[in-house]
């Protein structure tokens, strides 16, 4: 893949997420497929929507050097890659997500919200602070005019200040507010260290910035999505839980990464690499030539155009709009876009502190029954439960085994399309009963598609490892030599 067309989309692998781009065309289906991911990253009650300012924070250059504090490079004693903290994106729409993924956004925003509120409120008592606490600890604080801060203005330190703090200073603050974390003898152990190394890459200034507190301030069951009362409980019996903004940026992030490798895939098909290296010969290949929220824009008008109808039509525009852009320096247009980011977000921010704004949750946004075709709501369960992803994966993996009849092989969404009538169809699948080339994975289709013929097929962890170990029996995984066995810890 052309390192023009990895630049424009942030695809250069050089921080958390690794790409790998596939061989061949992005044809209807693929594409019908990456639309309603768009839908539910960019589009209205979607993703990013519901983040609000918090989602301002990624666009910010800082929120990558943050994320890559978590990645931690080791020796690897077998080969391979034993990198901790990466994620690893392929453009046939799988992608390695974890519960550690999680862990990473939740100490990004929870621990920068925390020492944000130390510097801004260092009264524990403060009505503003305990509401800005009010996501882990219950309060009768509510948001209003008469919310006003009682703390001592002397005592106030300046959060974009940090960065720039001594070591001393940094490492003082990190004991004070974290004294568990350092031995007797006052070590720091390696949560300490991550939280030094977060405080220098200027996540409080970071968060003052765009999202000192959040919009959505629910809890979800981890596993159904379902929104929860919080428990502090650690009853094993208790199901897992997470802060739904959590659950929902690491979720925008993953998708829209799946979004960015097929978009490159659809460059590439259309030769868009040529127009790139003409209108941007003055560059350095890494040099950037989009901001992250300029990618976005990208995004969006790749997917809401009629690929594959009318590509001349979707060529201009993208060159279009790619040398509008460049006409003014990068560094320009990136400050500018993140002081009108900042200064929206603190806008939100000022308006839910004064109740002028209603955070979104269960009792301000009940939410609106929206009529969805049955495509649309087979894909949502599956992005909702963790564990379809995991067998929708290897069910894909087996249909497009059966595709091998001259017919063209594209995403997930190629053959049988979720079992949806309409939508691809088994005339797309090899019909022959008899055919010894796609046997093995016949049976792993016909194990396999109960799940995915409606969307509120039952699935437990009992009954994914019983899918999980049929499947095994019939040899799909000896057959089909891929890294998916060693992902799914076969």
């Amino acid at each position: 893949m052309e390192d023009r067309i990895r630049n424009i989309l942030g695809m250069l692998d050089e921080g958390k997420r690794i790409f790998r781009i596939q061989d061949g065309e992005v044809d209807r289906e693929e594409f019908e497929y990456c639309q309603i991911i768009d839908q539910l990253v960019f589009g209205e009650r979607g993703f990013v929507q519901t983040l609000g300012p918090t989602w301002n924070l990624v666009h910010d250059p800082r929120f990558n050097k943050i994320e890559n504090t978590f990645i931690i490079n080791r020796r690897s004693l077998f080969g391979g890659d034993s990198r901790v903290g990466k994620q690893y994106i392929s453009s046939d729409g799988t992608f390695s997500s974890t519960v550690a993924d999680l862990e990473q956004y939740a100490e990004i925003l929870g621990e920068g919200r925390h020492f944000h509120n130390v510097l801004v409120h260092p009264n524990t008592k403060c009505p503003i602070r305990k509401w800005l606490e009010r996501i882990h600890t219950p309060t009768q604080a509510k948001p209003s005019d008469d919310l006003q801060c009682l703390c001592d203005g002397n005592l106030k330190k300046d959060p974009k200040t940090v960065k720039d703090w001594s070591k001393d200073e940094v490492w003082a603050l990190v004991k004070q507010e974290c004294p568990n974390y350092f031995t007797r003898e006052g070590k720091p152990n390696y949560i300490a260290t991550r939280l030094y190394d977060l405080m220098k890459a200027d996540l409080i200034g970071m968060i003052d910035d765009y999202s000192e507190t959040p919009l959505v301030d629910e809890w979800t069951d981890l596993d159904t999505g379902d929104i929860i009362e919080q428990t502090n409980n650690v009853d094993l019996d208790v199901p897992p839980q997470v802060f739904m903004e959590v659950d929902i940026l690491e979720k925008a992030l993953t998708y829209r990464a799946t979004l960015r490798a097929t978009a490159a895939k659809i460059l590439k098909q259309i030769g868009f690499a040529g127009y790139l290296d003409r209108m941007a010969e003055q560059y350095p290949s890494h040099e950037p030539l989009l901001t992250d929220g300029e990618m976005d824009t990208l995004l969006r008008m790749i997917y809401q155009s009629k690929w594959p109808d009318d590509k001349p039509l979707l060529v201009a525009n993208l060159s279009n709009y790619v040398m509008v852009a460049l006409q003014t320096p990068y560094t320009t247009r990136l400050a500018e876009q993140l002081a009108r980011a900042s200064q929206e977000s603190k806008s939100v921010v000022a308006e839910l502190k004064t109740g002028k704004a209603e955070c979104i949750n269960r009792f301000t946004d009940p939410g609106t029954e929206v009529q969805q075709d049955a495509h649309a709501e087979l894909v949502e369960a599956i992005i909702k439960n963790p564990l379809k992803q995991g067998l929708f994966v290897i069910y894909a993996a087996a249909e497009k085994q059966m595709m091998h009849k001259g017919i063209s092989q594209g995403g997930l969404l190629a053959a049988t399309s979720l079992a949806v009538e309409g939508v691809g169809g088994d005339e797309a699948l090899c019909q022959d009963e008899e055919c010894a080339e796609c046997a093995t994975a016949r049976k792993v289709v016909d194990i396999l598609a109960p799940i995915f013929s409606a969307p509120d097929f039952p699935l437990s962890e009992e009954g994914y490892t019983k899918f999980m170990q049929d499947v095994k029996e019939t040899g799909f995984f000896d057959k089909k030599k891929t890294d998916l066995e060693g992902q799914l810890g076969l």
